[in-house]
């Protein structure tokens, strides 16, 4: 499945999944440790500081949302050597 075929609540419960398998992962960038889960009043939601993906569900309008995440500019080099 690709990144545009998944509604919101497939990138919902996507987002569920891998912050509880991925610690804390992104379900956007694949990202681990960047993720936070809120919750307020009638709203869960995750986003990834990584790259700003955000997926949630809202209890009292019984709808869910997402919103893509940036794509990476490029390569990072992993290592000092690679500057």
């Amino acid at each position: 499945m690709t990144r545009c075929d998944r509604t919101p609540g497939e990138w919902f419960a996507e987002a569920a999944r891998c912050y509880v398998e991925h610690h804390q992962g992104c379900a956007w960038c694949g990202g681990s440790h960047r993720v936070f889960h809120t919750q307020r009043d009638s709203q869960r939601e995750y986003y990834c500081y990584g790259c700003d993906f955000r997926a949630g569900y809202d209890d009292a309008t019984k709808r869910y949302f997402s919103f893509p995440g940036e794509e990476a500019a490029g390569s990072k080099p992993r290592t000092m050597h690679e500057f």
